[in-house]
């Protein structure tokens, strides 16, 4: 068997957070005054704790109900230099496994075919999409993104009906639903970043402990889907939070484009003593409502990252530079648009930027 490449994945083991992060998922937003701004200790907060232990212990190993599905996939490789970049991938395949009429399901493309009872010794063969879109339409489906051990799973899989969890990892997406016997939960073996969202019913929620060196093609994934999650609330390095919600005078091409896409809020602030092991640095949930359609056009997004070429810099220049027009120009429009000559690129709100875009492209045309 060939070896796997680690994650690098740090686990969340306050119950009493990881209760706080699972009920974003039906709060409207991330303002609810049950849930603290930061979480600086092991002792849960009074509201949400209800008598239970801090530390999560997992459920005994059981037989399981549940259906496991095998993808192929390739390995994410993290070298540590870049926390935010698109991982490397090496490729190597998962064999797949034999279908099991209690556990196992085979990849998606290889069910085809009617399907036998399992009762007169058959295989049941149910394809991906068969197994995902059983939810009821009037209860949540969670999408969870790297369950590993199961103690976000434990949590809600108390508080929602059903549950999908995509797990990387052969063995642990193996050994997961033996701890949840009954329970309404798939776990997925799966690459999220090569998993079809398009399978999943509509309006379901993700959720996750996102790895750093994977949040940015994550939410690039989330954000750009075709079948979108209602709401995503993903737990991030506290930096990426910050700078996703960063409001005018802070924007970031990061805020921009999130915004863009989602209403953006916070959640809680997490401390890394929280984590086994620890992270080298604090996280923070980030809360995401995506709309049915984007507040900024490809085009526009596009020109905010050549706005953007030197951040410090001030618009004017770069939009001078970047689109090979005069500075006057440049500065008629701005007036134009009662923009501050002086203004830098993190000056100028989300809905400025789409006319700004267009006029600056305008000129381009006719010049």
């Amino acid at each position: 068997m060939k070896n796997k490449k680690s994650l690098g994945q740090h686990w969340l083991k306050d119950r009493a957070v990881l209760t706080q992060i699972a009920k974003y998922a039906t709060l409207d937003g991330a303002t609810d005054e049950d849930l603290p701004n930061s979480i600086s200790g092991l002792s849960p907060p009074a509201k949400t704790a209800s008598g239970e232990s801090d530390k999560l212990s997992l459920p005994r190993r059981s037989q399981t109900v549940t259906t496991v599905a095998t993808e192929n996939r390739a390995s994410p490789r993290n070298d540590g230099s870049d926390p935010h970049s698109v991982r490397e991938r090496d490729n190597f395949q998962i064999p797949l496994g034999d279908f099991s009429k209690s556990s196992t399901l085979r990849h998606p493309q290889s069910l085809r075919g009617p399907s036998e009872d399992p009762r007169k010794g058959g295989r049941a063969e149910r394809s991906q999409s068969d197994v995902l879109e059983k939810s009821p339409e009037n209860l949540p489906t969670i999408l969870e993104i790297g369950p590993g051990l199961g103690t976000l799973t434990s949590v809600l899989l108390k508080l929602y009906k059903k549950v999908i969890a995509i797990e990387f990892d052969e063995n642990l997406a193996q050994n997961l639903p033996k701890s949840f016997p009954g329970k309404d939960l798939t776990v997925i073996n799966a690459d999220i970043l090569d998993f079809d969202l398009d399978t999943l019913p509509k309006n379901y929620t993700a959720i996750g402990n996102i790895p750093y060196y994977i949040t940015s093609p994550i939410l690039r994934k989330f954000l750009t889907a075709k079948n979108k999650p209602q709401k995503a609330i993903f737990l991030v390095q506290k930096e990426v939070a910050d700078r996703a919600i960063a409001t005018t005078g802070k924007h970031t091409v990061l805020s921009l484009t999130t915004q863009a896409y989602a209403k953006a809020s916070a959640g809680i602030e997490v401390k890394k003593s929280l984590f086994i092991p620890p992270p080298k640095v604090d996280s923070k949930v980030l809360i995401l409502e995506p709309y049915k359609t984007p507040k900024l056009s490809a085009k526009t997004l596009d020109f905010i990252k050549l706005a953007f070429s030197s951040p410090r810099k001030k618009l004017a220049h770069n939009i001078a530079t970047s689109l090979h027009i005069s500075r006057e120009k440049t500065l008629e429009i701005l007036k134009s648009l009662n923009i501050d000559e002086n203004a830098r690129p993190a000056d100028i709100p989300l809905e400025a930027w789409q006319n700004l875009s267009e006029k600056a492209h305008t000129l381009t045309r006719s010049s």
